[in-house]
């Protein structure tokens, strides 16, 4: 059992659809084929999307990782999927099946992380991958091949982090990489080398954060930063919590804070609609709920939504939510469940079927792009 809370991470996550009244719109398609769940010992179960009404249909097993994997996510084309086994110290990595979903494990097999990973984020161009290491205290750095999506890790590919790093975030031009912290209560930013993927730190990292930060996200527009806090206390004379957001500076990638909501809460997850105008977390309670916030246009500061909160499964955290589009898959207890978002109000229905499950421990769910 580790040391931490748990916390799952997704990125890189991608659909394309059309919505009416909270509602997908069938004219269009959903660009999203699969969603993948990672179960405790060790099976990764696959179910094919609905690119009509975004219900899920079961596949069963779809590929075996070792046990206890914490986070799924893929490369850009959708091609491939990077799964971190933290009890390992390791990523693996598998080729998806465009027509059936399998997963095939790559020969690389096994790729070699710090000490307990616990995020990973693959940039847009594809070409770079990194993991961040919460015992460690680190993230590592690593070239994508183009032709097998395997890693290797970059020359001089490691670098420190504050006290116990949990997530990360690529904002959507792949320039910068910001990761939380959890320890220290601090986000680091970090430059990225459009060439070689090093990573160097921007003027002023750390930035303060929430105590406790964990779950990161950036915006569609790549100027604004959100991170959550995992934890549920709430300390005197501190940040107690909540969900903190910075405006980017588009030249150095430096964060100046914007303000802190839902102090005294803790989440697990963090995502952000397609169009910047909601944010979504998941509360690490085990409550199942799923919190919207509207985002101001101007500012890009959260208000906490009134009456607007769903709740996925009454006796469970939820593990992860991935958003994009007006759809939302959320990883809770042992099942998956999916929502259309209202594209004006950010409420959530509920899709045909939902909630989806195919075994007794999924820990966190994933869509393809």
């Amino acid at each position: 059992m580790s040391k931490y809370p748990v916390l799952a991470v997704v990125t890189a996550f991608s659909l394309v659809l059309a919505a009416c009244n909270g509602e997908v719109n069938s004219a269009h398609s959903i660009k999203g084929k699969f969603v993948y769940t990672a179960a405790s010992f060790g099976n990764i179960y696959g179910y094919a999307v609905n690119t009509t009404t975004g219900s899920l249909a079961p596949l069963g097993v779809s590929g075996v990782a070792e046990s206890f994997p914490s986070t799924i996510t893929f490369n850009p084309a959708g091609t491939v999927a990077y799964v971190l086994v933290p009890q390992n110290n390791a990523v693996t990595t598998f080729g998806i099946n465009g027509t059936t979903g399998v997963l095939t494990p790559l020969t690389s097999g096994l790729v070699n992380t710090g000490n307990y990973p616990s995020g990973v984020a693959v940039a847009p161009s594809g070409k770079f991958a990194y993991v961040t290491n919460r015992d460690s205290n680190d993230v590592w750095g690593y070239s994508i091949n183009a032709g097998t999506g395997a890693l290797t890790l970059l020359a001089g590919g490691t670098v420190a982090t504050g006290s116990a790093p949990y997530g990360l975030a690529i904002d959507p031009t792949g320039r910068f990489v910001y990761v939380t912290n959890n320890n220290d209560g601090t986000v680091s930013a970090y430059a990225i080398n459009a060439g070689t993927g090093a990573l160097t730190p921007v003027p002023g990292s750390p930035f303060v954060s929430v105590n406790n930060p964990g779950a990161i996200t950036v915006n569609p527009a790549g100027t604004v930063v959100y991170a959550a806090s995992t934890t549920t206390i709430v300390y005197p004379g501190t940040n107690n919590g909540g969900i903190s957001a910075w405006s980017i500076d588009q030249t150095t990638g430096a964060l100046t804070p914007i303000g802190t909501v839902g102090k005294g809460v803790g989440y697990s997850s963090i995502a952000v609609n397609a169009a910047g105008t909601f944010v979504y977390v998941g509360s690490v309670n085990f409550d199942g709920q799923i919190i919207t916030c509207a985002v101001d246009s101007a500012s890009g500061a959260l208000t906490p939504i009134a009456g607007d909160s769903v709740q996925a499964d009454a006796s469970y955290s939820i593990t992860s939510i991935s958003t994009s589009g007006p759809l939302m898959y959320v990883g809770v207890g042992y099942k998956v469940a999916g929502y259309t978002i209202n594209t004006s109000t950010g409420a959530l229905t509920a899709v045909p079927g939902s909630p989806f499950t195919q075994n007794s421990s999924s820990l966190v769910a994933a869509v393809t792009p």
